[in-house]
């Protein structure tokens, strides 16, 4: 009898905890025991996990040396389409170059990849390349852009362009060919 009563006292208070019926309690139960479950296949789906992370970080690692491979092959055919365009342009003695330098390391890897990519340009000869913005005048930018425009016209939706300072320190041939360049881009 001790144990029916005992029994049943612990009925009412697992009743009480629990929502008030037999059902509730029985319902608590089966919630326990799935979250028991779940706590118990913790590492199985940890692994799981990890697996499938080293999975996207091997697609990701492909898919940045793609597009870094694409970038060095288009940084080659850009600058040669640039020494033409800059020669057009009476910047024969020019050296335009495009680095591209990746960061094979995990935190360089970001939503654009993992490259690096520089124009570096050298205007007067026995001068090394060195970074566009630094050693460009305005009216060397201007003529570069314009020649960078040239080429790439084609992909870009830019409705307006602004070359300021195009015309400055050249004459004769050189700005009839900036007329020409600027005709033919406004143009497109």
């Amino acid at each position: 009898q001790a144990v029916v009563e005992d029994r049943l006292d612990l009925i009412q208070q697992l009743k009480k905890k629990y929502g008030g019926s037999v059902e509730a309690v029985v319902a608590t139960g089966s919630r326990a025991q799935e979250e028991l479950q779940q706590l118990g296949s913790h590492e199985e789906r940890a692994a799981e996990m990890a697996a499938r992370l080293d999975e996207e970080f091997r697609l990701l690692h492909t898919l940045a040396q793609q597009l870094s491979k694409k970038r060095i092959d288009a940084a080659k055919r850009m600058m040669t389409l640039m020494g033409t365009e800059l020669a057009a342009l009476k910047m024969e003695q020019a050296i335009f170059q495009i680095t591209v330098s990746s960061d094979e390391s995990v935190e360089g890897l970001g939503s654009a990849g993992r490259d690096r990519v520089e124009f570096l340009l050298s205007s007067n000869p026995g001068e090394p390349p060195r970074p566009l913005s630094r050693v460009a005048s305005g009216g060397e930018l201007s003529r570069i852009m314009l020649a960078l425009k040239t080429i790439l016209v084609e992909g870009d939706s830019i409705p307006t362009l602004v070359f300021d300072e195009v015309d400055a320190g050249i004459g004769g041939g050189v700005a009839e060919e900036v007329g020409r360049k600027l005709k033919g881009i406004s143009d497109r």
